[in-house]
């Protein structure tokens, strides 16, 4: 009896016995990835530039709408304060007019002494 051995083919990768396309193919794949790779970092920093930007808006937002929630207060007590002295100046202008009346009532009370 006569036992052949046939050679079973190796088929671990060996860069060597790849042909010249498919060492093409994995430069091209290489620089495609590599290529996507920036351009996804030029994407992402564009966005983070975005995301900045938006959050500079969103902080001069909550500045004003902080500021707009304080001027009623603001407002309310500049009123205050406002009525406070008209109602001084009321009552000086009235004290004054008491004041002036009563003169006029001396002088035409006071006999004349002419």
């Amino acid at each position: 009896m006569v036992i052949i051995f046939k050679k079973i083919p190796d088929t671990r990768f060996n860069p060597e016995q790849q042909p010249r396309g498919a060492n093409r193919n994995h430069q091209l794949l290489s620089y495609a990835f590599t290529t996507q790779l920036k351009l996804s970092d030029k994407h992402i920093t564009h966005l983070q530039e975005e995301l900045t930007h938006a959050q500079h808006c969103i902080d001069k937002l909550e500045v004003k709408v902080q500021d707009q929630l304080k001027a009623p207060n603001e407002r309310e007590q500049e009123t205050t304060e406002q009525v406070k002295k008209l109602q001084a100046a009321l009552a000086a202008a009235q004290h004054d007019q008491q004041q002036a009346n009563a003169a006029q009532k001396d002088l035409v009370n006071r006999p004349n002494s002419y």
